[in-house]
């Protein structure tokens, strides 16, 4: 028999405890950054994190918000005022695995180089210079629970090294031949599947080269240079699993 409110609504309407989510049980949302998702009914719910230092929550209505803070998994539990409640798992997560530069990824994201410089014999130089540079690696393999790196090249050849993600600022250092690469990670639009069975996660790595350039060339009138190269994350998929 159905339960009506005061108003002769039905009560499952309003206290739907569906979600528009891919996946009814887990979330998968980049460390540091906010996900948001609806009830498909209204009513009164609440929003709890087993774990705030993973992630964060808060609940408008039937809209719900998870504020992620750092790498880690952490249960998410909703409850509406009919006693009933359900347990997302939230992933939040960060490099781990194998990323690749896909050439189906130049089919909306191309590498690119930025050089701003009064010589422009010079700037065009720096140009062809970085841009066979960001041509040469394939993947980066990071292992999970540790902080070792891969970096394999398009021959084949893997260099291993160590790496530092900074939450917090979104750096991602990677020390590895006697030199460290220090890269901003800037996360990309959900991804259409291309090839792909599902949507991934994809980062832009932004590579600041000024500094090194204008101690190169002190007379090139140099004032800014630098590289971006996209990675999608082959073991991690974009929010869901289907």
């Amino acid at each position: 028999m159905d339960i009506l409110s005061s108003k002769g609504e039905n009560v499952d309407t309003i206290c739907n405890m569906t979600f528009n989510l891919k996946n009814p049980k887990e979330i998968r949302v980049w460390c540091k950054s906010v996900f948001s998702f609806e009830a498909m009914g209204l009513g009164k719910f609440t929003i709890e994190s087993k774990n705030t230092e993973i992630a964060k929550v808060s609940v408008r209505g039937n809209r719900f918000t998870i504020r992620t803070c750092q790498a880690g998994t952490t249960d998410i539990i909703i409850a509406n005022d009919l006693g009933k409640s359900i347990v997302l798992k939230c992933y939040s997560c960060s490099f781990a695995n194998v990323w690749a530069e896909l050439p189906e990824l130049s089919s909306i994201y191309n590498n690119s180089v930025m050089v701003v410089a009064e010589d422009q014999l010079v700037a065009n130089k720096i140009r062809k210079e970085l841009g066979q540079c960001l041509l040469k690696r394939n993947k980066y393999i990071f292992a999970e629970g540790t902080n070792r790196v891969s970096v394999v090249y398009d021959n084949g050849e893997a260099i291993e090294g160590d790496y530092l993600w900074n939450v917090e600022t979104q750096t991602l250092l990677l020390n590895f031949e006697g030199k460290t690469e220090r890269y901003i990670c800037d996360l990309q639009p959900e991804f259409p599947n291309l090839s792909l069975q599902n949507p991934r996660f994809i980062i832009a790595l932004q590579q600041n080269f000024t500094t090194e350039y204008a101690i190169k060339y002190p007379k090139a009138g140099i004032k800014d240079i630098y590289t971006i190269h996209y990675i999608i994350a082959l073991d991690d998929y974009w929010l869901t699993k289907k």
